[in-house]
Order: structure tokens, then sequence, then C-alpha cells
């Protein structure tokens, strides 16, 4: 009997063998995964196996060469995509990609058909010839940013990228800073402590923002500072600069609508319709790494930047504002 044999990289070390045999065959079905292992058509190094036998790297795992040819002709879609979309691309090495996100894509895949980050960045990944060093590794983004929010955007390149990116987020050994546009007149800085919970709110809303002593929702905390006013579509509005502890869904967003300055625009939490470019501005601008160890590891640098669109930048033109590399100048209009 024919097979085919892959060796397995360092992503796969202690993985187990149903999970990477998963992943090479592209199936989601568990039964005929199993009966194959048991039958012997695929191996570790020679040999039967347990279906969760924990794999070391430079394992061979050797696979029929039937059951790839039956996978391959029920797969409804290739499995490693071409002519993906440019990528705008900030950082890059073996650990992380960090891109800067434009307007109204999805990060995940989403209803309606329209083709996400997530998507596009694992299709790009399996083209390069970086997808053999690993037999069960997916890239995937390491945190959230919404369809209509810009700017930077992590995803994984390895197992250790996305171990040592995480354990900064959980730690908050990582800064990420934000400029958005909120509807009336922020006068002075402020400090929100919220628990944000999932469902509630209007038709368009996904989150509801609980007072800071209430019982269940997850604690989101989050720094607003006016930095211009001025008018916008024709209504008072703030530029501001968020930064955020926590990553909850829609933080920036309910939370500025909780406290009295949805962002501009925001339809979904209060900002009202305007006519623009983009349904409201809302931009990541900057990453700062604080764990001097962790960001040796990834080959980071000191902060990561990612400059706007050139709607966006002519939107801050309103508020005398312009962005110098990282550092938000206002004018005189303040």
């Amino acid at each position: 009997m024919d097979f085919r044999h892959f060796n397995a990289g360092r992503d796969d070390d202690g993985k187990r063998l149903d999970k990477i045999a998963r992943r090479l065959l592209g199936t989601e079905s568990l039964s005929p995964l199993y009966k194959a292992i048991r039958k012997g058509l695929i191996k570790v190094n020679g040999k039967k196996s347990r279906e969760d036998s924990r794999i070391k790297e430079g394992d061979v795992i050797s696979v029929a060469a039937v059951i790839l040819a039956q996978e391959s002709a029920q797969q409804k879609k290739p499995r490693a995509e071409t002519g993906f979309p440019h990528l705008d691309e900030v950082f890059r090495n073996g650990h992380l990609l960090v891109i800067n996100k434009p307007y109204d894509i999805p990060v995940q895949p989403a209803r309606g058909g329209a083709k996400s980050l997530s998507e596009i960045v694992e299709a790009e990944r399996l083209s390069s010839e970086k997808a053999g060093t690993s037999l069960s590794f997916r890239t995937g983004p390491l945190h959230r940013l919404d369809r209509k929010t810009t700017g930077l955007l992590a995803f994984s390149q390895d197992a250790e990228g996305a171990r040592i990116f995480s354990e900064m987020m959980r730690e908050h050994r990582l800064e990420k800073r934000y400029i958005g546009i909120v509807l009336g007149s922020m006068e002075s800085a402020a400090k929100w402590t919220d628990r944000i919970e999932r469902g509630g709110g209007t038709a368009f809303a996904t989150v509801t923002v609980l007072g800071a002593e209430a019982d269940g929702g997850k604690e989101s905390i989050t720094t607003a500072e006016p930095i211009a006013r001025g008018t916008m579509c024709g209504k008072e509005a703030t530029l501001v600069s968020f930064t955020i502890e926590t990553g909850r869904t829609h933080q920036i967003r309910a939370q500025s609508a909780a406290n009295g300055f949805p962002l501009l625009g925001d339809e979904a939490y209060g900002g009202g319709k305007i006519k623009s470019s983009r349904d409201f501005f809302l931009h990541a601008l900057e990453i700062v790494f604080h764990d001097e160890e962790k960001k040796k590891a990834l080959g980071l640098p000191a902060a990561l930047f990612a400059p706007p669109a050139p709607d966006l930048a002519d939107a801050l033109k309103l508020f005398g504002c312009v962005i110098d590399g990282g550092t938000i100048r206002a004018g005189a209009k303040t």
C-alpha cells in the first residue's frame, strides 16, 4: 500500500496524532479518522499508534494514499487559495504578522460570503514555504478588531508567537492605543471601569454595559483623553485617544456610549447616522510592549504604529490634527 509521509515540526511537538491527522486531511469527521488510525492506515514512524499518541518533533506521520485521495475528492474548495488581496504589513517575522487592518473587512469568517482576514492570512501562509514547517499549526488573529475598526491587528505565525503574545495580553504587558471621533464635547480625560456582557441593547448592539459594581459581565477598563474638539458632519465632536487595559467585544464603542460620548456615526450605540466614507471612525493606532524578555523573544520593537488611511487623515485635519510617527499633533483648532 502506498503512503505519503509528513515530517512533524516544532509546532507539532506534543500534539495528539488525531489532531494532526485531522488537520492533514482537512476532515471534520472523527469516526472514519479513528477507524483509519486503528487499521494502521495512519502511522507514526512506520508503526500503528493510538489516536491519542503524542507526536514529537521529527516524527514521521504516514498516511495511506487512498485516504488522501478520498478526502481530496470530498473537499469543496482548495485548502490553499491564491490571488489573495494585498496585506498592509506593519511587522512580520517567523513568530508574528501585524497588519494595518482596512475598513469594512471581517477578521473572522462572516455571513454573506465576504472573505475574512483570517482566511486571507491563512491562504497566504499555505502558499508560502513556511507552510511545510508544521503539520498542525493554523494561523489566527491574536486579538479583536470590529469589522469597521481599522488599524493594528496581530496574527500568529507559529505556536511560540501565539503563546508569548497572548501571555503579554493576559498579563497586561502590552498597551493598545486607539484614536476615535465621538459625538459631543469631551472636556477632560476619564477612566471608565464598567462590566460588559453580551446581548441586550438595540437591535444592532451586541453588548450591554453594566455598572462597575454589577453582577455578571466582564470588567472593562478604558482611559479616554480628549485631544481636540471641533465640528464634523455638522455635529459637535471630539477627537479622543483611547487606551484599553482589557479587550472586550465592542469595548470602546459600548463604554463611550454608556459614559455619554458615543462614537460619531455609530448607530448601534446611539451615535446617529452621518454622511461619510465610514459609519464611524475608530483606529488602532499603536501597541507598546512593556515586557523586555518577551519582546526580545519575539523580536519585537518597543512599539508598533499603524498610520491612518487617507479618509481618516482627512477627518483628523478637521480637528487641526495630524499623525506624526505615532504622535498626534494638534494645531490651533483645539
